[in-house]
């Protein structure tokens, strides 16, 4: 019963972000140049309270749809390799603040933890949701002005598994992305 005022915080921040500005940018039309397709590699910091804090490459895979200029659907997969622990996600992300040619937003995350990996993090719960922050800077552009390359980092909680992860890394902009973003 402890965690009913964090999910209910969550939903309540999520309902707000999802409203805020967004009539200003509403899309016009259902649009395939909103999908965006990326490749992620970076280095994640599992910390989970009943267990020793974990360190660990995690690459991954994503899609996302940008519903308007400030929200946007999101899926992803990330494998760590040597624990053998899945990560597959769907959630929403709010764009709250342009840091520079930066943007920094915020997340929620429906998330599934898999295979063995799982038990070695102590995880009790294999699905569960969790709310990020999320920052990303241009590192690299395609001649047309698309940004390719991106610096990301996230940090995430999910209080069901009590369990906080850091990520930094490189996102590959493999399709999408609109010019001069």
């Amino acid at each position: 019963m402890k965690k009913m005022p964090v999910v209910a915080g969550l939903l309540a921040l999520t309902a707000f972000l999802a409203t805020a500005r967004t009539g200003e940018c509403a899309p016009p039309t259902w649009s395939i140049q909103r999908l965006s397709a990326v490749v992620t590699a970076g280095v994640a910091q599992f910390d989970v309270s009943e267990s020793p804090t974990v360190n660990a490459f995690l690459p991954g895979l994503g899609i996302s749809y940008s519903l308007t200029s400030t929200m946007s659907l999101i899926g992803s997969y990330e494998r760590e390799f040597p624990r053998k622990l899945s990560i597959g996600m769907v959630g929403a992300r709010f764009h709250v603040l342009d840091v520079g040619q930066g943007d920094v937003g915020f997340g929620v995350n429906l998330v599934a933890y898999g295979d063995e990996g799982r038990k070695f993090l102590n995880l009790r719960k294999e699905t569960s949701w969790d709310a990020s922050l999320n920052g990303a800077w241009p590192a690299s552009r395609y001649k047309n002005g698309a940004v390719c390359f991106w610096l990301v980092g996230s940090a995430s909680y999910d209080p069901d598994n009590s369990l906080k992860v850091y990520r930094a890394g490189l996102r590959w902009q493999a399709i999408g992305g609109a010019p001069g973003r």
